[in-house]
């Protein structure tokens, strides 16, 4: 018995069968079309259902200076109940899809800044922008008071006219 691949015995298969190419490469292609047909229900499903969601987009920035405020984090509550948590771009940017209609909650916080929030109201397929200008937080300085006391004979009264 030969050992070569053209033998079909060499492959566990019983003698008196065969491989058919031919019949391989259709079931390939019969495969790729069904494949090919289900991702495209799904892209359909994903572009129709994409129109039912929210976008928000906005920019953070001081509001004194006018300074944009990169590196912010910004989370965003949908009404589903789902969080967005993102961090402004370079340009104090931020942007996200897919948030369910409802009430939807902006808030933004940054060291040093009083946190903004903005609550609105969106229905579906809304495109919403929504931008913070952060006043800088008031810092509470302690002072500590001195009193200072001088002894009279110190004072040098001869030179005063």
């Amino acid at each position: 018995m030969s050992t070569s691949p053209e033998n079909p015995t060499s492959r566990g298969l019983r003698k008196g069968f065969s491989v058919k190419p031919a019949r391989g490469r259709k079931m390939r292609q019969r495969l790729k079309v069904v494949v090919t047909f289900v991702f495209g229900l799904m892209s359909v499903a994903s572009a129709s259902s994409g129109s039912e969601t929210v976008a928000i987009s906005g920019r953070v920035y001081d509001k004194v200076k006018g300074n944009t405020l990169a590196g912010t984090p910004v989370v965003i509550y949908d009404a589903a109940g789902s969080v967005r948590r993102l961090v402004t771009d370079a340009n104090g940017r931020y942007h996200a899809i897919g948030l369910g209609s409802g009430v939807v909650r902006t808030w933004v916080y940054r060291e040093g800044y009083l946190d903004g929030r903005q609550d609105c109201t969106v229905h579906p397929g809304d495109s919403l922008r929504v931008d913070f200008g952060l006043i800088t937080q008031m810092k509470t300085i302690w002072t500590q008071r001195f009193n200072c006391e001088v002894e009279p004979d110190a004072i040098d009264r001869t030179t005063v006219p």
